[in-house]
């Protein structure tokens, strides 16, 4: 599994570079962090990579204890979605959509089990034109 994110790391590190983009790499250990881009305005942001393969499943749940107070704050998902012989296709999903619910995006936050806390994200038909909203054409400028 390792090997495979890495892969969707790289991707998401080759549309970064696309785009003139800063970033510097973090070792997933140090959290579910996988990148850390500094924008103009000196904020930090974190980018975490995380896969979904439409052909095994059609959500994904993000435990929020991978991520200390400080990332979590100013944390992106790259969401990236693939489907069989389908190119991937990279979101980029700032954590404030989960302030307000949707079909699409779920905050579960746990009381008093914390670490079973999550944000989810759905894939289905009818949802996919809210999604495209995310799609990184149109949210990589916010990361700068």
């Amino acid at each position: 599994m390792p090997e495979l994110n890495t892969h969707f790391t790289d991707l998401v590190i080759e549309r970064l570079e696309a785009h003139s983009i800063p970033f510097e790499v973090i070792d997933k250990e140090s959290g579910g962090v996988n990148l850390q881009i500094k924008g103009s305005d000196n904020a930090v942001k974190y980018l975490t990579v995380e896969p979904l393969d439409l052909t095994q499943q059609r959500f994904l749940k993000i435990h929020k204890t991978n991520f200390p107070h400080e990332q979590a704050q100013n944390l992106w998902i790259a969401l990236i979605l693939t489907m069989d012989d389908m190119k991937p296709v990279i979101y980029l999903i700032p954590i404030t959509v989960f302030e307000t619910e949707t079909q699409i995006f779920k905050n579960h936050d746990i009381e008093p089990h914390t670490f079973a806390s999550n944000w989810e994200i759905r894939v289905f038909t009818n949802g996919i034109q809210e999604l495209c909203q995310y799609a990184l054409e149109h949210q990589i400028k916010h990361l700068i």
